[in-house]
């Protein structure tokens, strides 16, 4: 440890699919409306604890089959899913992003600005 330098910060909690509270804070917020935009076999987010999933490419390997993805795609799963799974099987899923409070799209933000949908 060099002098002066800081004291390492604790671990920080993990706050569910595998992300610590700090990359939580980076994900880009996503409204309600925009995972409803994306209800389909061919895009398919769904919200588990307020984190959005793409799970588009893992539908059709789902154990219980695609269908039961399909089913909440574009939508929030969170009781399903706690009632079917353990919180470790989203340690093998990263987040596209955190839900947002509003229900309306938010404005061009740090991580879509010049970016287009």
């Amino acid at each position: 440890e060099q002098p002066g330098a800081a004291a390492p910060a604790a671990a920080p909690a993990q706050a569910g699919g595998g992300v610590s509270a700090g990359e939580l804070l980076e994900l880009r917020a996503i409204s309600r409306a925009e995972v409803r935009r994306h209800g389909t076999r061919e895009s398919c987010w769904i919200s588990l604890r307020d984190l959005v999933y793409d799970f588009t490419d893992f539908a059709e390997r789902h154990p219980g089959g695609s269908e039961g993805l399909l089913r909440y795609a574009g939508g929030d799963a969170t009781e399903i899913f706690e009632s079917i799974h353990s919180q470790f099987m989203l340690d093998d899923f990263r987040p596209i992003g955190r839900l947002s409070d509003s229900d309306s799209d938010p404005g061009p933000g740090p991580a879509s600005a010049g970016g287009s949908a």
